[in-house]
C-alpha cells in the first residue's frame, strides 16, 4: 500500500510475522516523521532505501492520526517541500492521464526494472524465464562466478608492466 502524505511517502507491505508490517520509504526522514521510535534500516541496494518493521496496530494508529491531522481542502497545495510537491504532481498527472484513458501502457515495465544489483538479472518472481528459486539462484551464482573471473583477469592485466 502506498501512503502519500503531505510530508511523507511510504510503502507498507506484509512482514513474515503476521502481526508486523514492513514500512519502506525512499527518504529516511519520511519514516522518522511517522514512526519516530522505529529502528530504521538503511538498504542502499533496494528501491526503497529505508525500512522499518512496525506492528500492524502502530501503523493503524499512525494512519488514524494522519487522517485526524487533515486541515486542507487541496492536498497538493498542502505539500510544503518543493521537490516533494513536484514528485507528487508527477504522480497526479500520471493518474489523471490513466483515468482519462490517455495513459500509454508499456508491457509490464516494473518486471524489467526489478533487478539484482550484482548480476543485473530480474529478481525472483519477476521474470518468466526463471523457473524455480533454486534455478534462479544457480543462474545468479554462475553469473557471479563469471563476473568474479572477469574481474580477476582484469586485475591481472593491470598488474602486468
Amino acid at each position: 500500500m502506498w501512503i502519500v502524505l503531505n510530508d511523507a511517502f511510504l510503502s507498507v507491505v506484509k512482514h513474515r510475522n503476521p502481526n508486523m508490517l514492513l514500512v519502506r520509504a525512499r527518504k529516511e526522514a519520511d519514516l522518522e516523521a511517522i514512526f519516530p521510535s522505529a529502528k530504521i534500516t538503511h538498504t542502499p541496494q533496494r528501491d526503497y532505501q529505508y525500512r522499518c518493521v512496525v506492528s500492524r496496530e502502530a501503523v493503524k494508529k499512525a494512519l488514524a492520526f494522519e487522517v485526524d491531522r487533515i486541515d486542507y481542502d487541496n492536498f497538493k497545495n498542502s505539500v510544503e517541500d518543493n521537490e516533494r510537491h513536484d514528485a507528487y504532481s508527477a504522480i497526479w498527472s500520471t493518474m489523471f492521464s490513466w483515468a482519462r484513458g490517455g495513459f500509454e501502457r508499456k508491457p509490464e515495465p516494473w518486471k524489467a526494472r526489478r533487478t539484482d544489483a550484482l548480476t543485473g538479472l530480474p529478481l525472483a518472481g519477476h521474470h518468466p524465464a526463471f523457473g524455480s528459486a533454486a534455478e534462479e539462484a544457480a543462474e545468479k551464482a554462475a553469473i557471479a562466478d563469471d563476473l568474479a573471473t572477469r574481474f580477476q583477469a582484469q586485475e591481472k592485466q593491470r598488474e602486468k608492466p
